[in-house]
């Protein structure tokens, strides 16, 4: 379970506006469903098909506001396409989408449009990202001051507490990888998980979503000593204690094999 770093709602709608990984982060309200167009502007690859199996109980409040939800966001981002609002509208559709996938079980509907979204984000991050080292650019400048007590933390870990329009494009990429390990992980696509967790930590190997979840992918996957290693870096610099599955995962991995740590 990510129970660290997915945000507690009680809304059926949010967040709509997820602003980083970390508990901190609290989402913004349910954004108030509009008429959604069913085309794609040509410049922007279609999102995969959902499935048309029947899903979980389709007359529930919930079910129907996040339906209402998510076709608002999939047109606010179809419509961003080659716009500077791409990433953002990207970022939060693909989000939700994620987010809904843990409230309503139905066999993980809207999981692959979601790893679609979130590659699509990575390219243009890392298209930003080569700019930016090209140019001689800092690819870690903060957009906005937020006021954040940022004690303790380093690196990219200073970033995890921000919403997505103050963080850096370094800040973006990791947050877009990390989301993406996740869903990929609850499609069972674990070694794909791992992958985005890595692809995250080669920017920042100290970064705490990564480490944290790339443990719990190895844990699946068998390889104890190195989600031991990881769950043990996690609670080594993680001074605030925001991620708590660290703790679990290694009472996991212990019992799993004593001598992992």
């Amino acid at each position: 379970a990510h129970q660290s770093s997915e945000p507690a709602s009680s809304s059926a709608g949010s967040p709509l506006h997820a602003t980083g990984t970390a508990a901190r982060v609290s989402p913004e309200p349910t954004v108030r469903p509009t008429s959604a167009s069913s085309s794609v502007k040509e410049s922007h690859a279609k999102t995969p098909e959902r499935s048309a199996r029947p899903t979980a109980p389709q007359t529930s409040p919930e079910y129907i506001a996040m339906e209402k939800n998510i076709k608002r966001l999939r047109f606010k981002y179809e419509k961003s396409a080659g716009t500077e609002d791409e990433i953002l509208a990207g970022m939060r559709f693909a989000d939700y989408l994620k987010y809904r996938d843990s409230k309503i079980f139905d066999g993980g509907t809207y999981q692959m449009e979601a790893i679609s979204v979130y590659r699509s984000v990575v390219t243009l991050l890392e298209d930003q990202w080569r700019s930016k080292m090209s140019l001689g650019d800092d690819s870690r400048e903060i957009q906005s001051r937020e006021e954040k007590d940022l004690s303790g933390y380093s690196g990219l870990n200073r970033e995890l507490f921000l919403n997505y329009e103050s963080k850096s494009v370094e800040g973006l990429l990791c947050s877009s990888l990390v989301s993406l390990g996740k869903v990929q992980f609850m499609s069972n696509m674990f070694e794909r998980a791992v992958q985005s967790y890595e692809e995250c930590l080669s920017f920042d190997g100290n970064y705490l979503d990564a480490l944290t979840y790339r443990a719990q992918a190895f844990l699946i996957l068998g390889k104890f000593d190195e989600a031991g290693r990881d769950y043990t870096r996690v609670l080594e610099l993680d001074t605030d204690r925001v991620f708590r599955e660290p703790i679990s995962g290694l009472a996991k991995v212990l019992t799993a094999k004593e001598d992992a740590v």
